[in-house]
């Protein structure tokens, strides 16, 4: 700080509003006299113990429903501060108020190379930049040829409005990115838009993320949906609490952007991985080894409901979504999102695999397996059947009779 501002600062500042006051004071450091002396302190509701030795911690979100977190700003300040050489103390007693006093130097040291070494060496400065370096820098450009209609969407429901505008901003590109400040908000987007995956906070206005974790995961529209839980509890029986939860993966805050965006890989590929075991060879009992039972019921109703309807050559989506009692939205996202495959095309393929049975099973005309499985001419089942498996009907039922 430069002695010619502080003279034009050394003042009292007292600004008021409708819930209380903030004082600002400058004044010198009355035994180091090259150091100044700032101190912010308000007469509000205070912070509890705890609170207080985690308000610089980044996204640290203290317990009591009035005390809502501190995002980055205070794990900056302390940094911005530490770069200048200086201090930053805190003192708050629930229902006293809080009050920093910060400690700036009037020289810095002469030595920019120690500075900037301390400056880069401090541990918590580089795991602020996890959070920061990437938000929105001059030179940042989205860097995927992909459309958003092919690009796996991620719902963020984060009451921190820094930390959901971090993540939002960083995933963009890469996936279709849609946000929700709680968990009420998040809930019912979830049930709307069906994502292909969730990154929820534990603790937020509304209900819970362990709360919204279960509900999603008991609910045969959203069940299939990875979720990721992000939490400021870092005990090990809170961690043990996000292991029981429905969540598929449970990490604290603060965490490394990168385990982040390696995990959601991760949970996207493992849903990849599972959803051709469901298409492997329809029908198939292959399709229901899925840990998840309302996945394997979905499927089961889904494929059961087609089934028993194949002669229907007018089988139609609205049909298959009336039938399920879900919405047409919600048939399309979880069809995609288990089986790969949109509803027609499913629809398509169940008829083709069961025309294979028949041929290789019964003793019927092609004629008559292509309308029993929904195709209005023979003519036309025959281009559907080689374009699918490279030979006609009746080529694949001689074939399957020389081998039996």
């Amino acid at each position: 700080i430069d002695k010619v501002l502080f003279n034009l600062l050394s003042n009292a500042f007292k600004f008021t509003e409708e819930n209380g006051t903030i004082n600002i004071t400058i004044d010198q450091d009355k035994e180091e006299e090259e150091c100044a002396i700032i101190k912010i302190e308000d007469n509000g509701i205070g912070m509890s113990t705890e609170d207080v030795e985690h308000a610089f911690d980044v996204f640290y979100q203290g317990h009591s429903s009035t005390f809502k977190g501190t995002g980055l700003g205070l794990a900056l300040s302390k940094e911005l501060i530490k770069a200048h050489n200086g201090n930053i103390i805190i003192n708050s007693k629930k229902g006293n108020g809080t009050s920093f006093t910060i400690t700036l130097p009037f020289k810095q040291k002469n030595n920019k190379e120690l500075r900037a070494s301390e400056y880069n060496d401090d541990k918590s400065l580089k795991e602020t930049h996890i959070y920061t370096t990437d938000v929105l820098p001059h030179n940042y450009e989205k860097t995927t040829n992909k459309t958003s209609e092919n690009l796996a969407s991620i719902l963020i429901i984060e009451d921190n409005d820094d930390l959901n505008s971090f993540l939002s901003n960083r995933l963009e590109g890469a996936y279709e990115v849609l946000t929700a400040k709680d968990g009420n908000e998040g809930l019912n987007k979830a049930f709307d838009i069906v994502p292909d995956l969730i990154i929820s906070d534990i603790i937020m206005p509304g209900i819970s993320g362990l709360k919204l974790a279960e509900i999603l995961k008991n609910d045969l529209r959203t069940s299939h949906i990875p979720i990721i839980l992000l939490t400021a509890k870092t005990s090990v029986e809170d961690q043990i609490e996000g292991m029981k939860s429905y969540a598929d993966l449970f990490i604290s805050k603060p965490f490394n952007l990168k385990y982040l965006e390696e995990s959601i890989v991760s949970l996207l590929r493992n849903r990849a991985i599972l959803r051709e075991h469901f298409i492997s060879e329809l029908p198939s009992e292959n399709r229901l080894n899925s840990s998840n039972k309302l996945d394997r019921k979905f499927i089961s109703e889904f494929t059961s409901l087609i089934e028993s309807n194949l002669a229907n050559e007018d089988l139609s989506v609205d049909d298959i979504y009336k039938g399920l009692g879900i919405s047409k939205i919600q048939l399309y996202r979880k069809t995609k999102a288990l089986l790969g495959f949109s509803v027609n095309d499913y629809i398509l393929s169940v008829r083709l695999q069961k025309a294979k049975y028949l041929l290789m099973n019964e003793d019927l005309t092609i004629s008559e397996i292509a309308y029993k499985v929904g195709f209005s001419t023979q003519a036309y089942f025959s281009t559907v059947f080689k374009s699918k498996f490279s030979v006609t009907p009746s080529e694949f039922k001689e074939s399957s009779k020389k081998q039996s």
